[in-house]
């Protein structure tokens, strides 16, 4: 994926958008004198406040919407399922929001049609039921409280599968608490702005919810006539590159390459 990249864009300054999915290191940015943690919906602002100033200029974005597992079992914010953490999973710690605050405060109804919108978690209700139930009890403060109920709340053929059955309602979760499909949106458009003529846009996307608003980004943007797309289909990793990175197995590569519109 990273070699088509390179052979298709001639990219002479990349944008780098590193994992979690709203946490951002661009290239050069460091010795800027900036840091912080900055969501994709801020890449214009970053840009034209610490990047052009510099005259610098940029002929390609790459946004890179997955995690690494050092992220997800060293975050401390209750991503992972291996060891007890809070149930936070803010990417910013100045939000008001934490996962807790959504199981132990939405209705029912809320929170199973958040499970199936963001992740098509198939036992959407019986979770949400096991949560309403399990919380009038002992309020969750814990990711491992939150495993517990899901796994009591769905069958055990569910357990036996190669995919944890808290993922997607981990997921889900954080996609709520970090309005992280909003803030792709924004970012998306905003990247779009603050590239050169000719230059490329290329994400790696890692769930449907994310790629499907990847390709109508560029769909739209080619019906506009502002570019065109260089990935038809969206490029995935080869069995060598799952075999070395399982997590990539999910992984999908889309790429638009901008013109002026005239």
């Amino acid at each position: 994926m990273k070699t088509q990249l390179t052979e298709r864009s001639d990219v002479s300054c990349l944008s780098e958008f590193d994992p979690p999915p709203l946490f951002v290191r661009v290239m050069g940015f460091i010795e800027l004198g900036c840091s912080g943690v900055i969501s994709f919906a801020h890449i214009k602002r970053i840009v034209q406040q610490h990047l052009l100033l510099a005259g610098r200029s940029f002929k390609g974005i790459l946004m890179d919407l997955g995690w690494s597992s050092a992220q997800l079992t060293q975050s401390g914010r209750g991503f992972t399922f291996l060891q007890e953490e809070p149930l936070d999973m803010r990417y910013d710690p100045t939000a008001t929001l934490r996962a807790s605050d959504i199981v132990n405060t939405w209705s029912e109804e809320n929170i199973a049609s958040t499970l199936k919108e963001y992740s098509q978690e198939r036992f959407a209700w019986r979770i949400a039921h096991g949560i309403t139930q399990a919380r009038r009890d002992k309020p969750f403060k814990t990711n491992l409280q939150l495993v517990e109920v899901i796994r009591n709340a769905t069958p055990r053929w569910y357990h036996e599968r190669a995919i944890h059955p808290a993922t997607k309602t981990f997921q889900s979760l954080r996609i709520a608490v970090n309005g992280e499909l909003e803030a792709l949106k924004e970012g998306l458009a905003g990247g779009l702005e603050i590239i050169l003529s000719e230059g490329i846009i290329a994400v790696i996307s890692f769930h449907s919810l994310e790629d499907r608003i990847v390709k109508l980004f560029f769909r739209q943007w080619y019906k506009e006539g502002r570019g065109m797309i260089l990935t038809k289909k969206p490029v995935a990793p080869g069995k060598e590159e799952i075999s070395a990175n399982p997590r990539a197995r999910s992984a999908k590569l889309r790429i638009f390459q901008k013109h002026e519109v005239l």
